[in-house]
């Protein structure tokens, strides 16, 4: 299912709004930064960055612990830079889960 507000909106806008959203149903705060967004992304790209910033934030809430979260979103020359982060538990990658899991796989 696309967000009809990513094409009548844009990126940025529908961000904001689901920041804004998921703050107020999770009793967090969710600060979203965005810099050099050109106004007109291809749909795919869009809906790529929205669902992962999507992904991301539920992941943070449900997994984390914590109620502060960042989203920043940096346009490049040739590129957009998307980071999430939170201030939760995290995880011990030294952990024998983790390298079953982790590193095991890619590294």
């Amino acid at each position: 299912m696309h967000p009809s507000i990513l094409d009548n909106l844009g990126l940025v806008t529908a961000v904001k709004s689901f920041c804004r959203e998921l703050s107020q149903q999770n009793g967090a705060v969710v600060d979203f930064t965005d810099r050099n967004i050109p106004p007109s992304l291809p749909r795919e790209v869009s809906l790529s960055l929205f669902r992962v910033i999507q992904e991301a934030l539920h992941n943070s809430v449900k997994y984390s612990g914590g109620k502060h979260f960042e989203v920043s979103l940096l346009g490049k020359p040739s590129e957009i830079e998307l980071e999430v982060t939170d201030r939760g538990v995290g995880f011990d990658v030294t952990s024998e889960a983790w390298r079953r899991v982790g590193v095991s796989q890619y590294g």
